[in-house]
């Protein structure tokens, strides 16, 4: 069952938006979500908020308004991309916005895999400076290719602490 957190720190919330508020924003980009059941869209939905808090806890910007809260958002200390504050009441648009994208990507992959490493070592080798250096290089099986989603990154980049975080790019 999904409980919507609207900002007032709703006891078991594992979503920010509803089905309807999902198939509303596909509908204003022109994608018809009609064919797509309810249940489906809200375990996509459950599963965009638990990637949500495990990708990016840590790196966001404010602090959580109650600790025990289930997600990651509402916060407190927030601007949004013009430089306005934010109300520590509000869930921000753009979280509304990822999370339907990443429910919409999670209907035919996952946004955030496991990576196997299936390659062999190839070579390692070790230099002694002034600090132990070790590089290890693999078969061309051994590299590991992670999807990156830019909407989805450029969607939470107004709330990343820069200082925090290097792998989302320009």
């Amino acid at each position: 069952m999904i409980i919507i957190e609207d900002g007032t720190i709703v006891v078991g919330a594992n979503s920010y938006i509803t089905t309807q508020n999902y198939r509303d924003y596909w509908s204003t980009l022109g994608i018809d979500t009609t064919d797509e059941v309810d249940a489906a869209i809200e375990g996509r939905l459950i599963n965009a908020f638990i990637t949500n808090n495990i990708q990016y806890r840590g790196l966001l910007k404010g602090k959580k308004v109650d600790p025990m809260q289930p997600g990651l958002f509402p916060r407190t200390g927030l601007v949004d991309e013009d430089g306005n504050s934010l109300s520590a009441s509000v869930i921000p648009s753009n979280i509304l916005y990822w999370q339907s994208e990443a429910a919409f990507i999670l209907k035919t992959q996952d946004i955030f895999p496991t990576i196997e490493r299936d390659g062999r070592v190839k070579r390692v080798k070790t230099a002694i400076f002034q600090a132990v250096e070790t590089e290890t290089e693999y078969t061309d099986k051994g590299a590991l290719e992670q999807p990156v989603f830019r909407k989805l990154d450029a969607f939470m980049r107004p709330f990343l602490n820069s200082s925090r975080i290097a792998w989302v790019d320009g």
